[in-house]
């Protein structure tokens, strides 16, 4: 889903293709990593210490998809992972 995203900003949003060309390096980092989780995309908008590299700005669909894809996230992996968890809290037979 976060690769469909960049995609998406890339053609349809002009300030991040911008940004994408400028930061092609970091960008692709953070694609792998937003491939394990989505929430990962949300780093290159935090505009963490004024970094240029942190300061794209996404469409309002983007910001959209971004929470679906967290909330989806949430409920196909975070929450069976502690459903497991807590169904072996007795540890190993």
């Amino acid at each position: 889903m976060s690769f469909a995203i960049i995609i998406y900003q890339r053609i349809c949003n002009p300030a991040f293709s911008n940004w994408l060309k400028e930061n092609n390096r970091f960008a692709a980092l953070i694609t792998i990593f937003s491939a394990a989780n989505i929430q990962a995309l949300k780093i290159i908008s935090s505009n963490y210490g004024g970094m240029d590299v942190l300061q794209v700005k996404y469409s309002s669909n983007g910001q959209r998809a971004i929470a679906w894809g967290g909330v989806l996230n949430l409920a196909f992996q975070d929450i069976p992972q502690l459903v497991i968890l807590v169904s072996n809290k007795d540890g190993p037979a």
